[in-house]
């Protein structure tokens, strides 16, 4: 049985790209037509405007190359249920939204063609879509039609947002927003510092790891001011300006704390992880007031 993708450059066909799947023989091939336009150019310098077919060695290397790399293809292999080695079911699955200016797609897709396919999810379907990112990245094998470029293979979710609802864009559509939740890293999670300042220190089956060091520095109960003049001085900043903003921290943020916490539990969202993040907060900011070298 042979397989067949078309293949385009910058939303023309220039070409097809086929398969033998019984002797895994792959050819790909420039159209007449193609040939035959003014200002026709390759795909690639490796498969250079002629008209007889190239052969498995050149099609396959360089369409392989349009793929995310075996670490990334083998996390997949058990969400498409494709063997990672299999190129060309990752290029019929993924192909759609290339690096760069070539795209693959099945017979009766075309890209850009027509208005754009979106798909509105329900309340309940959005909630199922954004808990499953971490475990099935890029949607892929989950939504008919949903592409992301794989030059980011990432846990995100690209989308449209209209009148409070989201919507996916199917078969190239153009999206406006970019939802990236928190990343899965084997069976913890690191968030960016912000976030790992306020909360993730609280839930003991998160890593305690910060995302970004502070001047070195991973951990926060190893945190000292001293990593902050080391902080700043990496970022050419004078560390009296830096431990001057620490300064009015430690003075407005346990008021400040306490009436977010509040505001919170009188709009009905009470949880007793509040406390604990408090906690955490007031333990760490005595930790740098009580720093030998506190003072400036």
């Amino acid at each position: 049985m042979t397989e067949r993708l078309n293949v385009y450059l910058n939303g023309r066909m220039a070409g097809v790209l086929d398969r033998d799947n019984a002797l895994d023989v792959f050819s790909f091939r420039y159209l007449t037509a193609y040939l035959d336009m003014d200002g026709a150019i390759p795909i690639s310098r490796s498969l250079p405007l002629k008209d007889v077919p190239f052969g498995t060695l050149e099609s396959r290397t360089f369409f392989e190359n349009l793929l995310p790399p075996e670490v990334v293809r083998r996390r997949l292999e058990k969400i498409l249920h494709h063997d990672y080695r299999n190129t060309f079911a990752f290029l019929k699955e993924l192909g759609g939204d290339c690096a760069g200016a070539i795209s693959l797609y099945p017979d009766g897709i075309e890209p850009g063609k027509g208005e754009d396919v979106l798909r509105e999810l329900t309340e309940d379907e959005a909630d199922d879509v954004l808990t499953s990112l971490p475990s099935r990245p890029l949607l892929q094998g989950k939504v008919e039609g949903y592409r992301i470029s794989v030059a980011g293979a990432q846990d995100k979710l690209v989308a449209r947002l209209r009148g409070g609802a989201i919507l996916l864009p199917l078969y190239g559509a153009a999206s406006t927003h970019i939802i990236k939740p928190q990343m899965a890293i084997c069976s913890k999670v690191v968030l960016s510092p912000l976030y790992d300042l306020l909360s993730t220190a609280v839930y003991p089956n998160l890593s305690p790891r910060m995302a970004m060091s502070i001047g070195g520095v991973w951990e926060f109960s190893e945190v000292r001011l001293e990593s902050f003049d080391t902080f700043a001085a990496k970022c050419d900043i004078n560390p009296k300006f830096v431990r001057g903003r620490i300064d009015r921290m430690l003075s407005t943020f346990p008021a400040a704390m306490k009436d977010v916490a509040e505001e919170l539990s009188d709009g009905g969202h009470h949880s007793p992880v509040f406390g604990k993040i408090i906690e955490f907060a007031q333990r760490h900011m005595d930790q740098l007031r009580t720093n030998d070298s506190w003072k400036l």
